[in-house]
């Protein structure tokens, strides 16, 4: 079995060197070539007909050849491997979260993501967290990835961009079989099956079910920070520590997909099902049996080979209120109609669409915890509520004026927040304790868009939205020129501006403003109100009068961008910069324990993608430079008021019973206040005005694939993430953890290869795929081969947490070296 373990890995380095592509016409792997790609009708960033060279936008088609060869295990990471500039992150809070274009916040909120152009972003509280990582791919035809803000044609929410998943057809498509399986006990099977009956009528299927154990508990390392929201600074274990429990485990993700259309009519509907555990991005408790900080009669517990007290400063603060066993849930159902009337030369479109969305936290069952009272009742949910979306649409497309397209419409949207798809909202099972406040949402848009050929190699694009929403209202225009010299060469200078209204969880009332009896507080409180107060117990402020809430004004992005796409023979140039502006970006304040305007940044974006396509190569390299430019952080400060309280004296605070239990909170001293400073863009986007916090300014991708015959396919892609340099500078007086100088730049007596070695995380994955006789194909995938936790190396497995505030910012988690099989069977 070793033998076999050790040829695998020479293969998949030797396909390092080789890489893969398309092959012949009868490979499984047959895609879209350069100029295919160049002039394909998109479905995404327009109402209009357009295609790559005339369209107003930057954008990345990645086709499910690409999927197919790369082997990407999820949505998260087939956007990494083939995005310019896309980064995803982690927050033990939150889970999964995706970054773009300058904006990467701690709720996914800010790019939108649509199936088939319908949206599935939710209103209540976390936008778009359904299938970050629910891992099947396999009935994708392409995604296309708009960069940049998108409000013409989306409405709200789409700041940095959008990302479309475009699914396979009846008429385009085999019918297709396919398990797999990898060294961290994951199993995922998935089925395409499609039908064109004799009437015309398209038919297709698809089902999916993934479960894994995820790595063996405690093998993936965390490097930083003990625990949060303790406020002391620790980090002495700077060879890392292990994780509390098995990253990347789930125990069961599945979708269920239909479409039905005709040259007229489609009706699609999506269920999916997708769970996350947040153990492994979470310290390893010591003492998981004890609720609380361990006391010092606690039995000292072994550790990395070293035993530890309970009085040790770090490990003392490893989480120990049960959020270390946080399960992120999601469950959607999507149901979509659409309908387009020809009117002679022109087009009438009408869409609707139905959605149920639950999004709950649930806790782990963990080996080690078998006393905590949680785990006492079988799934024990701390969080659930949801939503149901009703959207209505039409839209006239005008197309028999010469050299003119031009469509306008109305959208009509229904957010009927509260209750999740089992009828609950409610905290810690407690049916009188709402989540997000049970409210119904309207929002009414009108918009147009145009697109005037002056002459044959120059046009006119223009647009404007406007969205009446419940609690705001945007306008969102849109101007571009764009100059085609030939077919195969555009060049586009583009104004576009995006828009974002708050969540129910932002406007309203939620869960840390009501009582357990679901009436609304009325005085100060404690962060854990079951637990005396003492040194770490931070205070809640006052609930703010609901008009306060309701006056969040919308986040809105507006960029100015030059790109140009062009051929040149097999090779494929897409270059783009861009200027941006950020105004009014939401951002959790922790002091206010609630979202605020995050004040204002600008931002440049510079992408350079290049491609280049042989019949036997297909190679992709493109890099991404961003960085705020013009941003002063001193003057995005806002003060607020809060009341005083004496924590100097005795009996600073009192207590109340409600349903049998105590809650402690403080006493204000009448008539004092406290002024408090707030400032999200510092805090939370950049400290110093020159670089991100939570993304790299400079990252690397390439991928290559090559096909030296017909049956044989190898792959290869690397992506560069040039450290977190907007981090540096609140690292300057930390001692101790600073391991790698992740976040800082190539210092000026430093050799290029230490610091690529020591300050460059590099992620390297590569693949081979067969095809074999009557349709069966096999693929060996490795992934993260340079990711091991062992000195320098170790740079190379980090995946970052999303950082809100300072005291978040050193806290890492591990991507381990893995191995995957696949097998497909296509008929």
């Amino acid at each position: 079995m070793k033998k076999i373990k050790i040829t695998c890995i020479a293969v998949l380095m030797t396909a390092v060197v080789l890489s893969a592509s398309q092959v012949s016409d009868d490979n499984v792997f047959e895609g879209l070539s350069l100029h295919d790609i160049f002039s394909i009708e998109l479905t995404s960033g327009s109402f209009l007909e357009l295609d790559l060279s005339r369209s107003p936008l930057s954008m990345t088609i990645i086709t499910s050849d690409q999927l197919s060869v790369s082997g990407a295990r999820t949505m998260s990471e087939a956007l990494e491997i083939f995005v310019p500039g896309f980064q995803y992150m982690f927050n033990k809070w939150n889970g999964t979260l995706w970054g773009m274009r300058g904006v990467a916040l701690d709720r996914n909120t800010k790019i939108i993501y649509l199936v088939n152009g319908h949206k599935m972003n939710t209103q209540a509280r976390d936008g778009f967290l359904s299938e970050t990582v629910l891992g099947f791919l396999n009935d994708i035809e392409r995604i296309e990835v708009l960069r940049g803000p998108a409000g013409l044609v989306y409405g709200s929410g789409a700041i940095a961009g959008i990302i479309n998943v475009v699914t396979k057809k009846a008429e385009d498509s085999d019918n297709t079989i396919m398990i797999s399986g990898n060294t961290i006990g994951t199993q995922n099977f998935q089925a395409n099956l499609h039908s064109v009956t004799e009437s015309g009528t398209n038919i297709s299927f698809f089902a999916g079910f993934k479960r894994s154990d995820g790595l063996p508990a405690h093998a993936s390392t965390i490097y930083g920070k003990a625990s949060w929201p303790y406020p002391n600074w620790i980090a002495t274990e700077k060879d890392g520590v292990p994780s509390d429990g098995n990253y990347g485990a789930t125990d069961g993700n599945w979708m269920v997909s239909g479409d039905v259309s005709n040259d007229a009519f489609e009706f699609y509907f999506r269920y999916t099902r997708q769970k996350e555990n947040a153990g492994g991005w979470f310290i390893l408790d010591p003492w998981p049996e004890i609720m609380g900080a361990p006391p010092e009669d606690a039995p000292s517990r072994e550790v990395n080979g070293r035993m530890v007290e309970p009085t040790d400063p770090f490990w003392s603060q490893t989480e120990s209120w049960r959020t270390n066993r946080r399960q992120y849930f999601t469950e959607n159902i999507t149901s979509q109609a659409s309908y387009n009337l020809d009117m002679g030369a022109n087009e009438l479109q009408f869409k609707a669409g139905f959605d149920v969305n639950t999004t709950r936290i649930g806790t782990e069952r963990r080996l080690g915890y078998e006393s905590d009272y949680y785990s006492s009742r079988e799934g024990y949910i701390d969080e659930t509520f949801g939503e149901r979306r009703l959207t209505l649409g039409t839209m006239f497309l005008l197309r028999q004026v010469h050299n003119l397209q031009l469509a306008s419409g109305l959208e009509y949207r229904l957010d009927m927040v509260g209750n999740d798809k089992y009828g609950l909202n409610e905290k810690a099972q407690n049916s009188k304790h709402p989540i997000v406040s049970e409210i119904n949402y309207n929002t009414i848009s009108a918009f147009y868009e145009g697109f005037y050929d002056v002459t044959d190699w120059f046009g006119l694009h223009h647009g404007l939205r406007f969205d009446a929403h419940t609690r705001a209202t945007m306008i969102n225009p849109k101007f571009a020129a764009i100059y085609n010299p030939s077919y195969d060469h555009s060049i586009k200078l583009i104004y576009q501006t995006a828009s974002n209204n708050g969540s129910v969880d932002n406007y309203e009332y939620n869960r840390w403003h009501f009582y357990e009896d679901g009436q609304v507080r009325s005085d100060i409180s404690f962060e854990r109100p079951y637990e005396p107060p003492g040194v770490t117990t931070d205070i809640l402020p006052p609930i703010p009068d609901e008009s306060i809430l309701h006056d969040l004004r919308p986040e809105k992005v507006r960029s100015l961008e030059l790109a140009y796409v062009g051929n040149v023979d097999a090779l494929t140039l897409a270059p783009s910069m861009s200027m941006n502006w950020a105004t009014d970006l939401f951002g959790w304040s922790q002091t206010l324990f609630r979202v605020v305007d995050a004040g204002s940044y600008s931002y440049f974006n510079l992408d350079l993608d290049v491609r280049y396509e042989t019949g036997m190569f297909d190679l992709g390299v493109n890099h991404t430079f961003q960085r705020p430019v013009r941003t002063s952080v001193n003057e995005q400060s806002f003060e607020f008021e809060l009341p005083h309280v004496n924590k100097d004296s005795a009996g600073w605070y009192d207590s109340i019973q409600v349903d049998g239990r105590w809650h402690y909170y403080p006493v204000a001293v009448e008539g004092k206040y406290d002024t408090i400073e707030v400032n999200n863009v510092r805090d939370g986007i950049t400290a110093d005005g020159q670089h991100f916090l939570n993304l790299s300014t400079n990252v690397t991708k390439a991928f290559v694939t090559f096909t030296p015959t017909n049956w044989l396919t190898l792959h290869s892609n690397l992506r560069l993430f040039w450290g977190l340099r907007g981090r540096e500078s609140l690292y300057a007086e930390d001692e101790g953890f600073n391991y790698w100088d992740f976040e800082k730049g190539r210092d000026e007596d430093q050799s290029f290869k230490d610091y690529f070695m020591r300050r460059v995380a590099k992620r390297l994955n590569a693949s081979i795929h067969v095809n074999l006789s009557n349709g069966y194909h096999i693929s060996l995938y490795g992934y993260d081969l340079l990711g091991v936790d062992n000195d320098l190396n170790a740079i190379n497995t980090l995946r970052w947490q999303q950082m809100a505030e300072p005291e978040q910012r050193a806290l890492y988690a591990t991507d381990q070296r893995t191995f995957g099989l696949s097998l497909t069977k296509t008929f």
